[in-house]
């Protein structure tokens, strides 16, 4: 290898490197650079002897040019990056910029910073949001893959910019790590492309069009021609129009759209502008059209001419209008009717009311409803969550109706009817739920007074029956001893002995009869007994009551008596009734045990939801239910004749029970013991 000339720069170096040798001074390592052949080399100094200096050149120039050339390619695509036409962004998996190439100022008028952060579907059209989620969703799934794309970008001004360009999924690229979007400006092309409208093929073509009007107009606003769909929508010819300006044939009510518009155009602010609008045809008929203003500006950007794109709406408007009152009618009706109704989404969430229901849940609830508040805030049944799995079946396409009560705020019982449908859009889906809630508390109170009064009409006609039953059989029969002893004594000589067996059976016939009318008057003092006022009454303290009244009875059978009271130990009711109805069902499981077997008597008192349920079991005789079913509660009834009895405790039992608006139950087998239940409403 021939040396052939030292780098400028380095000759200074070289100077000083020789003088070192010829002072015999040691030099271990010196670089340096030479040109050879258009090379880099180094060069190290092994032995600086001054007779035979020797160097080891090691040969470096294809490093050194391969540096040079990426630190040159780094330069060139920073520069490319930050000063070319094109918008560089890089966008992450979630759809936000993460970086935006300095380009975006020039082009969207933004700094960096302002761009950084946003998602990308806030820069776009909301036209274009559709067509980008699409793509969007198709880029993630090809890593690697470009699609191209053309779409508007909101510049800071808020108008927007067409662009065009490729973005590319290099989300798998561990040096990027980002969606790239390339975009640029075709704006200016696209409206270069427009100008084909001041060609004469192009006016030849769009004056076919037999449902778009187009017309040109000066910067005045004035027209210089139209298309015939333009002359025949405002019925002048074509000679006629040319000549009116814009706001002749506009509706006086809208004019100051137009002037505002079109000086923005003037003064740059923006391209153009859409609005929906009325005319005034040459009948003086009024018309809506949805107009669409455009410009052709010179190379100086000065406007030319202005170019309305016209569609007649008016057929559209007159509907809207017509679905507008409508929808204000049912509004009104919706409003004035006396049916509360709530549309809510999937997730039982409010979306509309109307104002009855707004008014009916404020005067039952205390609190408003209000759009976007989940309904469960608002049920007044209880059960919440069965009414709530109720609405979740609508919400899966079932149809519900149902009656409930429910407590008002003013503390008294409100009944209501309610719908329950789903709501589907046009595809079918169920999008929602719609509850029509009737106020049906007066009906509902009407027709439990007439149940009411239905079942004391029953009961009174059972009095009736009962009554009629004592009168022929237990009232006829002591009576008609009595009349006859009578007129045997009254009528006939007898001995002495024959009239003391007369008197004697008169005796009895007479007792008989008035243990018969003793037996009436108790069941009438019971019925008068409603007018007693109701009290707490302690059960524990009632059983230990009963137990002193039968304490002889129960010693001598060793009753064993179990209460529990745990779940509770008292309730509001009349005292009187309570105590009687104890004390019969006690005595007649003292009265009916089973021979050779130690009476047994559990009594306990529950209150499961709104109710109360006193349940009695014993370990007696039981009673034939197959037999005597239908007389269980009848007066003088009696299924075990070698006990002494009346036969009329149960019937008292159920009068009081009945009286104090309850329920009693009987379930029972021979020789298998009794449980009597009687049930309450807690309230």
């Amino acid at each position: 290898m021939q040396l052939k000339i030292l780098m400028l720069e380095d000759s200074r170096h070289e100077a000083e490197f020789i003088e070192k040798v010829l002072r015999k001074e040691k030099i271990d390592f010196i670089s340096k650079r030479v040109e050879f052949a258009d090379s880099y080399v180094n060069t190290r100094i092994i032995d600086n002897d001054v007779v035979n200096a020797q160097s080891i050149f090691q040969q470096v120039t294809e490093r050194k040019k391969a540096e040079d050339t990426l630190m040159q390619h780094e330069a060139y695509y920073r520069a490319l990056v930050e000063h070319g036409s094109y918008l560089k962004t890089l966008i992450s998996a979630e759809g936000r910029l993460t970086y935006v190439s300095p380009s975006v100022t020039k082009i969207l008028g933004f700094i960096q910073d302002e761009f950084i952060g946003q998602s990308l579907y806030e820069i776009i059209h909301i036209d274009e949001v559709h067509k980008m989620n699409e793509m969007m969703c198709q880029l993630i799934k090809t890593p690697g893959k470009s699609f191209y794309l053309q779409l508007r970008v909101r510049h800071k001004n808020n108008s927007y910019r067409w662009c065009e360009g490729t973005i590319t999924n290099l989300l798998n690229d561990s040096h990027v790590n980002a969606l790239v979007l390339n975009l640029r400006d075709i704006s200016e092309k696209n409206k270069t492309e427009d100008t084909l409208r001041d060609s004469e093929q192009f006016h030849r073509v769009i004056t076919n069009i037999s449902t778009i009007g187009i017309a040109w107009a000066t910067i005045d606003k004035k027209i210089v021609n139209a298309n015939n769909s333009m002359c025949e929508m405002l019925g002048y010819t074509n000679e006629e129009i040319k000549g009116l300006s814009f706001e002749y044939l506009t509706h006086p009510a809208d004019v100051m759209i137009d002037k505002v518009q079109i000086e923005r155009m003037i003064n740059g602010e923006i391209e153009g502008y859409r609005v929906e609008k009325r005319y005034v045809t040459k009948n003086k008929r009024i018309i809506w059209v949805n107009l669409n203003i455009s410009c052709s500006r010179d190379q100086l950007g000065k406007i030319q001419y202005l170019i309305g794109i016209t569609e007649d709406i008016t057929s559209r408007k007159q509907t809207e209008e017509a679905l507008l009152k409508s929808e204000a009618n049912l509004r009104t009706i919706l409003d004035n009717i006396e049916i509360s109704y709530i549309l809510l989404d999937r997730e039982l969430k409010i979306v509309s009311f109307n104002n009855y229901a707004a008014r009916e849940f404020m005067e039952t609830l205390g609190k408003p409803l209000k759009e976007g508040d989940f309904i469960g805030d608002f049920l007044l049944d209880t059960p919440r969550e069965a009414t709530l799995e109720m609405y979740r079946r609508v919400i899966n396409g079932q149809y519900l109706q149902n009656e409930g009560s429910y407590l008002k705020n003013d503390g008294t019982i409100g009944w209501h009817s309610r719908k329950l449908s789903p709501v589907k859009d046009s595809n079918k889906a169920i999008v929602g739920m719609v509850v029509s809630m009737r106020d049906i508390t007066s009906s509902k109170l009407a027709e439990l007074e007439r149940e009411k009064m239905t079942t004391d009409i029953v009961e009174r006609n059972k009095d009736l029956e009962q009554f009629a039953y004592i009168v022929s059989h237990n009232l006829r029969a002591p009576v008609a001893n009595i009349i006859a002893l009578s007129d045997t004594i009254s009528n006939y000589s007898l001995t002495e002995n024959e009239r003391n067996e007369m008197l004697e059976g008169l005796s009895g016939s007479v007792q008989k009869l008035d243990g018969v009318i003793m037996d009436l008057n108790q069941i009438l003092h019971t019925k008068r007994q409603l007018n007693q006022q109701k009290e707490k009454v302690n059960l524990s303290n009632l059983i230990n009551e009963i137990k002193v009244q039968l304490r002889p009875l129960v010693k001598k059978q060793n009753v064993k008596i179990i209460t529990n009271f745990n779940s509770l130990d008292s309730i509001f009711t009349i005292k009187s009734y309570l105590y009687s109805i104890f004390y019969n069902l006690i005595s007649n499981s003292i009265k009916f045990q089973k021979p050779g077997v130690t009476p047994v008597i559990e009594i306990t008192a529950k209150k499961p939801g709104d109710k109360i349920v006193i349940t009695f079991r014993d370990n007696g005789l039981g009673i034939d239910l197959s037999k005597h079913r239908d007389h269980l509660f009848g007066l003088y009834k009696r299924f075990h004749n070698h006990v002494e009895g009346k036969g009329i405790g149960l019937y008292m039992c159920k009068v009081q029970v009945e009286a104090l608006e309850g329920k009693i139950n009987i379930k029972s087998k021979p020789n298998e013991g009794t449980t009597i239940s009687i049930e309450f409403a807690s309230h």
